[in-house]
């Protein structure tokens, strides 16, 4: 299930489609959805990222006056051959910028495992401190003074330790 996380009804919350919207969506961009959703007569339609993607910008399109047949062209145009626009505004990141990401990043993962050791340290101070240990221990103390001096010599000799 977690590879198709989203149901139509997610669809119908999110776009406020029909399920026959939503299957009219899908016939009209089959080419980009074929392996993206699943579902048929008997088994509930189910959707992934991809899809939801997809249908995220058909539903931009519609919004923006296209009809589902235009939208739909738009959007495989666009999967199929990016826009030659957002190839030339590719993000450039400098170097240096680079290397102070990687050291932050480095810095938040040594801060995460201190965490974690703490967050241990903390569960095992709580663990001697419940109540069920503490009496435990205090039970053994009070067997040594209920007995008299020959059976405290005796069961101190047959403990072990």
């Amino acid at each position: 299930m977690a590879q198709y996380p989203y149901t139509k009804e997610d669809l119908k919350d999110q776009f406020g489609w029909s399920f026959q919207q939503v299957k009219t969506r899908l016939r009209y961009l089959q080419v980009l959805l074929a392996d993206h959703y699943q579902g048929s007569k008997g088994v509930q339609y189910r959707f992934d990222e991809r899809a939801l993607a997809i249908l995220r910008r058909l539903h931009e399109l519609e919004n923006q006056g296209y009809d589902i047949k235009e939208a739909s062209k738009q959007i495989i145009t666009e999967v199929e051959k990016p826009e030659e626009e957002s190839k030339s505004e590719d993000i450039k990141v400098d170097q240096g910028e680079t290397k102070a990401l990687r050291e932050e990043v480095k810095h938040l993962r040594s801060e995460i495992q201190y965490k974690n050791q703490e967050i241990d340290r903390l569960h095992n101070k709580i663990d001697r401190l419940l109540p069920g240990k503490v009496e435990e221990e205090s039970e053994k103390e009070d067997d040594f003074k209920e007995l008299g001096l020959i059976q405290v010599i005796k069961k101190w000799f047959t403990t072990k330790t």
